[in-house]
Parts: structure tokens; sequence; C-alpha cells
């Protein structure tokens, strides 16, 4: 008898996630975000965006998987393509268990990001009940 069972297919990097200049351009977005000079939202279903004049988008896709994971896919990309794409290997965690699989410095540093913005969206949050609070 032969066995049919499938060898586990370790997961898909599309990104070099060890590129130093990919790396530098999700600090340099953390290091704007943190000063204030990026206006980041959230739309209805999760997405975290924001953008840059028309030049570039900044976005997270919310992930519908796993919601504990927060994110599924970040995105950074202009008017004719996309520039970066980081998909959360930790959003099937069951799966990063298996294949063994680590966050590189750059999933890392794309994860300090995300935790920065949807902290101050939540103290805006906060600040804005406050605020409505006050004016009754």
């Amino acid at each position: 008898m032969s066995s049919d069972k499938s060898p586990l297919v370790p997961l898909v990097r599309p990104q070099n996630l060890s590129d130093p200049q990919q790396l530098e351009l999700v600090r340099k977005i953390l290091e704007k975000s943190k000063e204030g000079k990026l206006n980041w939202k959230k739309s209805t279903d999760g997405t975290v965006f924001t953008s840059v004049g028309q030049r570039l988008a900044i976005s997270f896709s919310h992930s519908k998987t796993n919601p504990l994971a927060g994110w599924s896919t970040f995105l950074v990309k202009d008017a004719q393509q996309v520039i970066l794409s980081v998909s959360n290997v930790n959003e099937n965690a069951l799966l990063a268990l298996v294949t063994g699989s680590t966050r590189s410095p750059l999933e890392l540093a794309v994860q300090n990001l995300y935790t920065a913005v949807n902290s101050a969206l939540e103290a805006g949050m906060v600040q804005s009940a406050i605020k409505l609070l006050d004016e009754i």
C-alpha cells in the first residue's frame, strides 16, 4: 500500500523579508505615525489605512480567520503597483507552529507598527468619547 499523505508545505513568503530597504520603509512609516504626520483611519470592515497624498496608500487588512491576530496583510502601494506586501505569519497560529515558522525582522517591524497604530486609534476613540461626555 502506498501512502497518499502530502508532505507539509512551508509558508510561502513572496517578499524578501530580509531586505534592509523594506525594513527601513516600515520603520519610516512608524516614525511618521508617531510624529502624527500620518492620519490613520479604521473602516467598518476593520481595515486600518492611511495615505500620503494621492501618491502612497498604506493599509492593514483585518484578519477574518483569526481576529486575535489583528491583521492579515500589510500593504504599501503607489498608483501603479504594490511596493511592499507582508502577510501575518501568526494569523494561522497552528500552521506557524506546525511549520516552525518564526517572524522575520520585517514581520516584527510590521507588527510593531500595527500595535502602535491600533493603540493610537483606540486612544483617539476614548478621547473622543470623553470629549462627548464633557459636552453633556
